[in-house]
C-alpha cells in the first residue's frame, strides 16, 4: 500500500496571537487595540474555517485508507464489501488502529492484516 496517498498535504493553518493592551495606555493605544482586536476577530474567524477544512481533509483521507485497506483485505464482490462482512471489517480496523495508530499508516495496516488472517484461521467470515 502506497501511504504518500493518505498524507494531508493541506498547511495546517498558524496560530495567531491576541492583541494585548498596553499598561497605563494612552488613547491612541486604546484606539490602536481595538483595531488590532478587530482584525484580530477577523482572522480568528478565518482561521477556524482553514482549521475545519483541514480536519475535513483528514477525516476524507482516513475514510479512504480505511476503504483501500477493507478491499485489500476482506472479500468483496467486484469492490463492494456486504454489510456483514464490512461491519467485522471496522470491528478488526478499530482494534488495528487503537494498537497501531500511533505509528503510521503501515503499523495499523500490519496489525489489520494480522488480524484478518486470525479472524479467518477461527473461521470467521470476512
Amino acid at each position: 500500500m502506497e501511504f504518500t496517498k493518505y498524507k494531508n498535504t493541506m498547511p495546517y493553518p498558524e496560530r495567531i496571537s491576541k492583541p494585548k493592551m498596553p499598561k497605563n495606555p494612552t488613547a491612541k493605544d486604546a484606539e490602536d487595540f481595538a483595531k488590532d482586536l478587530l482584525k484580530y476577530e477577523e482572522d480568528w474567524r478565518k482561521r477556524i474555517s482553514l482549521v475545519n477544512a483541514y480536519n475535513q481533509e483528514e477525516v476524507r483521507l482516513m475514510n479512504l485508507f480505511q476503504e483501500d485497506l477493507f478491499l485489500e483485505n476482506v472479500k468483496s464482490d467486484n469492490g463492494v464489501i456486504a454489510e456483514d462482512v464490512r461491519k467485522k471489517a471496522e470491528i478488526i480496523f478499530s482494534k488495528a488502529w487503537e494498537d497501531g495508530h500511533a505509528n503510521g499508516f503501515y503499523e495499523v495496516e500490519m496489525h489489520f492484516r494480522d488480524l484478518v488472517d486470525f479472524a479467518k484461521e477461527l473461521g470467521v467470515d470476512i
